[in-house]
Protein backbone atom coordinates (compact mmCIF):
# COMPACT_ATOMS: atom_id res chain seq x y z
CA UNK A 1 0.00 0.00 0.00
CA UNK A 2 1.59 3.40 -1.29
CA UNK A 3 1.63 6.28 1.50
CA UNK A 4 -0.13 8.48 -1.09
CA UNK A 5 -2.94 6.65 -0.91
CA UNK A 6 -3.44 8.13 2.23
CA UNK A 7 -3.03 12.21 1.25
CA UNK A 8 -5.85 14.53 1.26
CA UNK A 9 -6.55 14.62 -2.58
CA UNK A 10 -10.01 15.65 -3.86
CA UNK A 11 -9.87 14.22 -6.84
CA UNK A 12 -8.84 10.45 -5.34
CA UNK A 13 -10.70 10.87 -2.64
CA UNK A 14 -14.31 9.32 -4.19
CA UNK A 15 -12.16 6.52 -5.86
CA UNK A 16 -10.29 5.39 -2.46
CA UNK A 17 -13.53 5.07 -1.09
CA UNK A 18 -15.58 2.69 -3.72
CA UNK A 19 -11.89 0.62 -3.34
CA UNK A 20 -12.02 0.56 0.48
CA UNK A 21 -15.42 0.52 1.56
CA UNK A 22 -16.14 -2.43 -1.37
CA UNK A 23 -12.92 -4.28 -0.10
CA UNK A 24 -13.98 -4.03 3.86
CA UNK A 25 -17.10 -5.37 2.80
CA UNK A 26 -16.17 -8.58 0.85
CA UNK A 27 -14.50 -9.50 4.23
CA UNK A 28 -17.56 -8.31 6.98
CA UNK A 29 -19.46 -10.50 4.36
CA UNK A 30 -17.18 -13.56 4.38
CA UNK A 31 -16.19 -13.73 8.30
CA UNK A 32 -20.01 -13.80 8.87
CA UNK A 33 -20.39 -16.59 6.48
CA UNK A 34 -17.30 -18.43 7.94
CA UNK A 35 -18.78 -17.95 11.59
CA UNK A 36 -22.05 -19.47 10.86
CA UNK A 37 -20.55 -22.31 8.55
CA UNK A 38 -18.28 -22.85 11.89
CA UNK A 39 -14.67 -22.03 9.90
CA UNK A 40 -13.96 -18.95 11.52
CA UNK A 41 -10.97 -19.73 12.74
CA UNK A 42 -10.05 -21.59 9.30
CA UNK A 43 -10.88 -18.69 7.80
CA UNK A 44 -8.86 -15.99 10.14
CA UNK A 45 -6.04 -18.21 9.76
CA UNK A 46 -6.07 -17.87 5.78
CA UNK A 47 -6.37 -14.36 5.75
CA UNK A 48 -2.07 -13.34 5.38
CA UNK A 49 -0.52 -10.31 7.21
CA UNK A 50 -0.57 -8.34 4.10
CA UNK A 51 -4.03 -8.19 3.26
CA UNK A 52 -4.62 -7.74 7.65
CA UNK A 53 -2.92 -4.70 7.18
CA UNK A 54 -4.07 -3.46 3.90
CA UNK A 55 -7.60 -3.78 5.71
CA UNK A 56 -6.95 -2.62 8.89
CA UNK A 57 -5.73 0.66 6.76
CA UNK A 58 -8.74 0.81 5.12
CA UNK A 59 -11.01 0.67 8.13
CA UNK A 60 -8.78 3.57 9.77
CA UNK A 61 -9.56 5.76 7.02
CA UNK A 62 -13.16 5.24 6.28
CA UNK A 63 -13.61 5.87 10.53
CA UNK A 64 -11.73 8.94 10.20
CA UNK A 65 -13.36 10.29 6.82
CA UNK A 66 -16.44 8.32 6.17
CA UNK A 67 -17.75 7.31 10.27
CA UNK A 68 -21.19 6.95 8.53
CA UNK A 69 -20.98 4.58 6.08
CA UNK A 70 -18.46 2.52 8.26
CA UNK A 71 -21.18 2.56 10.96
CA UNK A 72 -24.26 1.23 8.86
CA UNK A 73 -21.80 -1.87 7.78
CA UNK A 74 -23.51 -4.21 10.40
CA UNK A 75 -26.90 -3.89 9.26
CA UNK A 76 -26.33 -3.74 5.44
CA UNK A 77 -24.22 -6.96 5.37
CA UNK A 78 -26.70 -8.40 7.57
CA UNK A 79 -29.88 -7.85 5.23
CA UNK A 80 -27.53 -8.50 2.48
CA UNK A 81 -26.34 -12.14 4.37
CA UNK A 82 -29.69 -13.40 4.63
CA UNK A 83 -30.26 -12.21 0.78
CA UNK A 84 -27.29 -14.10 -0.12
CA UNK A 85 -27.48 -17.64 1.91
CA UNK A 86 -30.84 -17.60 0.67
CA UNK A 87 -29.60 -18.23 -3.28
CA UNK A 88 -26.38 -20.57 -2.00
CA UNK A 89 -29.68 -22.58 -0.63
CA UNK A 90 -32.50 -22.10 -3.28
CA UNK A 91 -30.21 -21.86 -6.44
CA UNK A 92 -26.83 -23.82 -5.73
CA UNK A 93 -28.35 -26.59 -3.02
CA UNK A 94 -25.46 -25.34 -0.44
CA UNK A 95 -26.69 -24.98 2.91
CA UNK A 96 -24.57 -22.67 5.28
CA UNK A 97 -23.69 -26.09 7.44
CA UNK A 98 -22.09 -28.00 4.30
CA UNK A 99 -19.42 -24.70 3.57
CA UNK A 100 -16.43 -25.99 4.97
CA UNK A 101 -13.99 -23.24 3.51
CA UNK A 102 -13.91 -19.32 2.63
CA UNK A 103 -11.33 -17.22 1.38
CA UNK A 104 -11.30 -13.75 0.84
CA UNK A 105 -9.74 -12.89 -2.56
CA UNK A 106 -10.89 -9.53 -3.69
CA UNK A 107 -7.46 -7.71 -2.47
CA UNK A 108 -5.15 -10.58 -3.32
CA UNK A 109 -2.54 -10.05 -6.11
CA UNK A 110 -2.90 -12.53 -9.41
CA UNK A 111 0.26 -14.09 -8.21
CA UNK A 112 -1.33 -14.38 -4.55
CA UNK A 113 -4.46 -15.71 -5.66
CA UNK A 114 -4.93 -19.46 -6.91
CA UNK A 115 -5.39 -20.83 -10.48
CA UNK A 116 -9.20 -21.89 -9.81
CA UNK A 117 -10.25 -18.72 -8.03
CA UNK A 118 -11.67 -17.38 -11.12
CA UNK A 119 -11.33 -13.69 -10.88
CA UNK A 120 -13.47 -13.94 -7.44
CA UNK A 121 -13.46 -11.69 -4.20
CA UNK A 122 -15.20 -14.64 -2.33
CA UNK A 123 -14.21 -18.84 -2.71
CA UNK A 124 -16.11 -20.86 -1.14
CA UNK A 125 -15.52 -25.11 -1.16
CA UNK A 126 -18.27 -27.39 0.36
CA UNK A 127 -18.19 -30.57 1.97
CA UNK A 128 -17.26 -32.59 -1.21
CA UNK A 129 -14.39 -30.17 -2.81
CA UNK A 130 -16.54 -28.06 -5.12
CA UNK A 131 -16.01 -24.68 -5.54
CA UNK A 132 -18.16 -21.68 -5.69
CA UNK A 133 -16.56 -18.53 -6.65
CA UNK A 134 -18.19 -15.15 -6.02
CA UNK A 135 -17.67 -11.73 -7.22
CA UNK A 136 -18.88 -9.60 -4.96
CA UNK A 137 -20.41 -5.49 -5.54
CA UNK A 138 -21.59 -2.84 -3.46
CA UNK A 139 -23.27 -0.65 -5.38
CA UNK A 140 -25.64 2.50 -5.21
CA UNK A 141 -29.44 1.89 -6.03
CA UNK A 142 -30.35 2.47 -9.78
CA UNK A 143 -26.78 3.10 -10.83
CA UNK A 144 -24.87 1.42 -13.02
CA UNK A 145 -22.07 -1.60 -11.88
CA UNK A 146 -19.07 -1.70 -13.68
CA UNK A 147 -18.38 -5.21 -14.67
CA UNK A 148 -14.84 -5.23 -16.98
CA UNK A 149 -12.53 -2.61 -18.08
CA UNK A 150 -10.10 -2.81 -20.49
CA UNK A 151 -8.12 -1.20 -23.58
CA UNK A 152 -9.71 -0.50 -26.75
CA UNK A 153 -6.72 -2.10 -28.60
CA UNK A 154 -7.11 -5.64 -27.56
CA UNK A 155 -10.95 -4.98 -26.79
CA UNK A 156 -12.71 -7.04 -29.98
CA UNK A 157 -9.80 -9.63 -30.26
CA UNK A 158 -9.82 -10.76 -26.66
CA UNK A 159 -13.76 -11.36 -26.03
CA UNK A 160 -14.87 -11.63 -29.22
CA UNK A 161 -11.96 -14.62 -30.12
CA UNK A 162 -14.67 -16.86 -30.46
CA UNK A 163 -15.34 -15.26 -34.04
CA UNK A 164 -13.20 -16.24 -37.35
CA UNK A 165 -12.97 -12.46 -37.87
CA UNK A 166 -12.14 -11.04 -34.50
CA UNK A 167 -8.64 -10.09 -35.64
CA UNK A 168 -9.89 -7.99 -38.44
CA UNK A 169 -11.88 -6.12 -36.60
CA UNK A 170 -9.69 -5.52 -33.88
CA UNK A 171 -7.43 -3.80 -36.89
CA UNK A 172 -10.19 -1.81 -38.10
CA UNK A 173 -10.83 -0.63 -34.81
CA UNK A 174 -6.88 -0.11 -34.41
CA UNK A 175 -6.99 2.12 -37.32
CA UNK A 176 -10.08 4.42 -36.25
CA UNK A 177 -8.82 4.95 -33.02
CA UNK A 178 -5.35 6.18 -34.16
CA UNK A 179 -7.50 8.73 -36.84
CA UNK A 180 -9.49 9.84 -34.17
CA UNK A 181 -6.47 10.71 -31.90
CA UNK A 182 -4.60 12.38 -34.91
CA UNK A 183 -7.87 14.01 -36.18
CA UNK A 184 -7.81 15.50 -32.31
CA UNK A 185 -4.66 16.85 -31.93
CA UNK A 186 -4.66 18.91 -34.99
CA UNK A 187 -8.32 20.69 -33.47
CA UNK A 188 -7.24 21.00 -30.40
CA UNK A 189 -3.84 22.65 -31.24
CA UNK A 190 -5.96 25.04 -33.27
CA UNK A 191 -8.52 25.85 -31.06
CA UNK A 192 -5.70 26.53 -28.49
CA UNK A 193 -4.07 28.89 -30.78
CA UNK A 194 -0.99 26.23 -30.60
CA UNK A 195 -0.44 24.76 -34.49
CA UNK A 196 2.35 26.45 -35.02
CA UNK A 197 4.23 25.04 -31.76
CA UNK A 198 2.95 21.50 -32.10
CA UNK A 199 4.10 21.82 -35.87
CA UNK A 200 7.45 22.89 -34.83
CA UNK A 201 7.82 20.21 -32.02
CA UNK A 202 7.23 17.54 -34.90
CA UNK A 203 9.76 18.68 -36.90
CA UNK A 204 12.54 18.67 -34.18
CA UNK A 205 12.03 15.13 -33.01
CA UNK A 206 11.53 13.32 -36.60
CA UNK A 207 14.49 15.33 -38.23
CA UNK A 208 16.55 12.33 -39.76
CA UNK A 209 14.34 9.51 -38.22
CA UNK A 210 13.09 8.73 -41.70
CA UNK A 211 9.83 8.32 -43.44
CA UNK A 212 6.98 6.61 -41.42
CA UNK A 213 7.50 8.41 -37.80
CA UNK A 214 4.12 8.89 -36.60
CA UNK A 215 3.27 12.65 -34.76
CA UNK A 216 1.03 11.07 -31.99
CA UNK A 217 4.32 9.75 -30.16
CA UNK A 218 5.14 13.23 -29.33
CA UNK A 219 2.04 14.60 -28.34
CA UNK A 220 2.83 13.44 -24.75
CA UNK A 221 5.70 15.45 -24.68
CA UNK A 222 4.75 18.72 -26.12
CA UNK A 223 1.50 18.42 -24.45
CA UNK A 224 3.47 18.77 -21.02
CA UNK A 225 5.11 21.75 -22.54
CA UNK A 226 1.70 23.99 -22.76
CA UNK A 227 0.53 24.78 -19.47
CA UNK A 228 -2.57 22.87 -19.70
CA UNK A 229 -4.28 19.89 -18.02
CA UNK A 230 -3.46 16.79 -19.47
CA UNK A 231 -7.07 15.86 -17.87
CA UNK A 232 -10.04 16.25 -19.56
CA UNK A 233 -11.97 17.37 -17.16
CA UNK A 234 -9.52 19.84 -15.84
CA UNK A 235 -9.46 21.70 -19.52
CA UNK A 236 -11.36 24.59 -20.70
CA UNK A 237 -14.99 23.59 -22.25
CA UNK A 238 -14.46 23.89 -25.97
CA UNK A 239 -10.84 22.25 -25.65
CA UNK A 240 -13.10 19.57 -23.12
CA UNK A 241 -15.63 19.11 -26.23
CA UNK A 242 -12.90 18.45 -28.95
CA UNK A 243 -11.50 15.59 -26.37
CA UNK A 244 -15.14 14.37 -25.85
CA UNK A 245 -16.20 14.52 -30.02
CA UNK A 246 -13.20 12.07 -30.74
CA UNK A 247 -14.77 9.46 -29.17
CA UNK A 248 -17.66 9.11 -31.25
CA UNK A 249 -16.25 7.96 -34.01
CA UNK A 250 -14.34 5.13 -31.88
CA UNK A 251 -17.85 3.78 -29.73
CA UNK A 252 -19.17 3.74 -33.24
CA UNK A 253 -16.92 1.30 -34.49
CA UNK A 254 -16.89 -0.53 -31.75
CA UNK A 255 -21.27 -0.77 -31.89
CA UNK A 256 -20.57 -1.48 -35.82
CA UNK A 257 -18.58 -4.52 -35.15
CA UNK A 258 -19.94 -5.86 -32.77
CA UNK A 259 -23.26 -5.99 -34.11
CA UNK A 260 -22.09 -7.21 -37.44
CA UNK A 261 -20.55 -10.11 -34.52
CA UNK A 262 -24.25 -10.25 -33.28
CA UNK A 263 -25.42 -10.66 -36.67
CA UNK A 264 -23.11 -12.98 -38.12
CA UNK A 265 -24.39 -15.68 -35.00
CA UNK A 266 -26.41 -14.25 -32.34
CA UNK A 267 -25.83 -17.15 -30.12
CA UNK A 268 -22.16 -17.18 -30.40
CA UNK A 269 -22.26 -13.42 -29.71
CA UNK A 270 -24.69 -13.73 -26.42
CA UNK A 271 -21.69 -16.09 -24.89
CA UNK A 272 -18.99 -13.72 -25.84
CA UNK A 273 -20.87 -11.54 -23.68
CA UNK A 274 -20.50 -13.14 -20.16
CA UNK A 275 -17.09 -11.97 -19.59
CA UNK A 276 -18.32 -8.17 -20.32
CA UNK A 277 -21.49 -8.61 -17.67
CA UNK A 278 -19.63 -9.90 -14.87
CA UNK A 279 -19.29 -13.40 -15.51
CA UNK A 280 -15.48 -14.56 -15.64
CA UNK A 281 -16.47 -18.21 -15.44
CA UNK A 282 -19.27 -20.33 -16.11
CA UNK A 283 -19.76 -20.75 -12.81
CA UNK A 284 -19.36 -17.51 -11.54
CA UNK A 285 -21.91 -16.08 -9.13
CA UNK A 286 -22.16 -12.18 -9.52
CA UNK A 287 -23.67 -10.95 -5.77
CA UNK A 288 -24.38 -7.08 -5.69
CA UNK A 289 -25.58 -4.79 -2.68
CA UNK A 290 -27.48 -2.28 -3.61
CA UNK A 291 -27.84 0.36 -1.33
CA UNK A 292 -29.83 4.33 -0.49
CA UNK A 293 -28.69 6.80 1.44
CA UNK A 294 -29.49 6.83 4.83
CA UNK A 295 -31.04 9.67 7.01
CA UNK A 296 -27.37 9.68 8.84
CA UNK A 297 -25.90 9.93 5.90
CA UNK A 298 -25.15 5.74 6.19
CA UNK A 299 -25.92 3.32 3.86
CA UNK A 300 -29.37 1.48 3.62
CA UNK A 301 -30.04 -1.78 2.74
CA UNK A 302 -32.08 -1.28 -0.95
CA UNK A 303 -32.26 -4.93 -2.31
CA UNK A 304 -29.93 -7.53 -3.85
CA UNK A 305 -29.08 -9.01 -7.13
CA UNK A 306 -27.50 -12.18 -7.04
CA UNK A 307 -27.01 -14.52 -10.48
CA UNK A 308 -25.26 -16.83 -12.40
CA UNK A 309 -24.39 -17.48 -15.78
CA UNK A 310 -27.48 -20.11 -16.34
CA UNK A 311 -29.66 -17.77 -15.02
CA UNK A 312 -28.75 -14.61 -17.40
CA UNK A 313 -28.36 -17.68 -20.22
CA UNK A 314 -31.94 -19.14 -19.47
CA UNK A 315 -34.09 -16.14 -18.58
CA UNK A 316 -32.71 -13.04 -20.51
CA UNK A 317 -33.04 -14.25 -24.03
CA UNK A 318 -34.36 -11.15 -25.16
CA UNK A 319 -32.71 -8.14 -26.00
CA UNK A 320 -32.59 -4.92 -27.83
CA UNK A 321 -29.22 -4.70 -29.92
CA UNK A 322 -30.06 -0.76 -30.69
CA UNK A 323 -28.64 -1.15 -34.44
CA UNK A 324 -29.33 2.39 -35.38
CA UNK A 325 -25.97 4.52 -35.56
CA UNK A 326 -28.39 7.50 -34.81
CA UNK A 327 -28.76 6.00 -31.26
CA UNK A 328 -25.08 5.72 -29.98
CA UNK A 329 -24.30 8.67 -27.76
CA UNK A 330 -21.20 10.41 -27.76
CA UNK A 331 -18.87 7.99 -25.94
CA UNK A 332 -21.07 4.82 -25.30
CA UNK A 333 -24.20 2.61 -26.46
CA UNK A 334 -26.75 0.20 -24.81
CA UNK A 335 -27.47 -3.17 -24.96
CA UNK A 336 -31.32 -3.76 -23.88
CA UNK A 337 -31.93 -7.03 -22.26
CA UNK A 338 -35.46 -7.97 -20.51
CA UNK A 339 -34.08 -7.35 -16.94
CA UNK A 340 -31.23 -5.00 -17.35
CA UNK A 341 -29.06 -2.57 -19.61
CA UNK A 342 -25.65 -3.26 -20.95
CA UNK A 343 -23.46 -0.41 -21.66
CA UNK A 344 -20.28 -0.14 -23.16
CA UNK A 345 -18.73 3.57 -23.09
CA UNK A 346 -14.77 4.75 -24.63
CA UNK A 347 -13.18 6.70 -22.19
CA UNK A 348 -9.49 7.99 -21.92
CA UNK A 349 -6.96 5.81 -19.74
CA UNK A 350 -6.30 9.21 -17.77
CA UNK A 351 -4.25 11.48 -19.79
CA UNK A 352 -5.85 11.84 -22.87
CA UNK A 353 -2.88 12.98 -24.55
CA UNK A 354 -1.97 9.14 -25.86
CA UNK A 355 -4.39 6.80 -28.11
CA UNK A 356 -4.67 4.31 -24.87
CA UNK A 357 -8.29 4.59 -24.60
CA UNK A 358 -10.22 1.95 -22.49
CA UNK A 359 -13.72 0.31 -22.93
CA UNK A 360 -15.64 0.27 -20.01
CA UNK A 361 -18.37 -1.81 -19.34
CA UNK A 362 -21.37 -1.62 -16.97
CA UNK A 363 -24.48 -2.73 -16.31
CA UNK A 364 -27.96 -1.61 -14.96
CA UNK A 365 -30.74 -3.93 -13.21
CA UNK A 366 -34.29 -3.65 -12.42
CA UNK A 367 -37.20 -1.98 -12.48
CA UNK A 368 -35.72 1.70 -13.46
CA UNK A 369 -34.50 1.26 -16.57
Amino acid sequence: MKESYFEDNTAQEEALLNEFKGNLFEFILAHKLARQAGVEAEFLSRVNVSLRNRLSQYEGWLRSRRPDILNSFPALSESFYRDFTTYLQDKLCLSVENIKMIDVLGKLSEQEKSADSYESDILIKDGQGELYPVSLKLCKDHAYVNTKSGGVKSFLERYFSAFSNASQAQSRLDQIVDLSFDTMTVDICESAGLTSDWNDWVKQRIKGQGAGISKRQFFESFWQTTGLSSLPGQLPQELREIVQASYRPIINAIHKEMYEFYRLDSELFYKCLLPLLGFSSLNMNLAICFYSKGVDGGYKFSRSVIMNPQDYLLGSRSFDFKANLDQVKISSFEILFEHFKFQVRIKPMNRFTTAGHKVNCSVRYGDHL
